[in-house]
């Protein structure tokens, strides 16, 4: 009788590593493919450069039209010439930019 309990308890805990280790194992696999995902957003972002040479940027009001017709009042970063040594990256209307 003893021995029946043993190995149903070892077989409990078999199974459990078991299946502990394969999640643990597929939650590894989910960040990396998060991680290269990322990386390749970054590399792609970089690739698509749009800077401007000999301008400056200024950010001017404008209006974010969204799909359902609404609408609100957001900025735009635009690029106008003042300077050989400046670079600007434009930005459409209501898209995040930082200073």
């Amino acid at each position: 009788m003893k021995k029946k309990i043993f190995g149903a308890v070892l077989i409990t805990v078999i199974t459990f590593v078991g299946c502990w280790n394969f999640n643990q194992s597929k939650k590894k696999a989910l960040l990396s493919n998060l991680i290269l995902a990322n990386i390749e957003a970054l590399a792609q972002s970089n690739e698509s450069s749009t800077e401007e040479k000999g301008k400056s940027p200024e950010t001017k009001r404008c209006k974010k039209t969204f799909p359902d017709g609404t609408f609100t009042s957001s900025v735009e970063r635009v690029c106008t010439p003042s300077c050989s040594s400046c670079t600007c990256t434009p930005v459409p209307c209501g898209e995040p930019f930082y200073n």
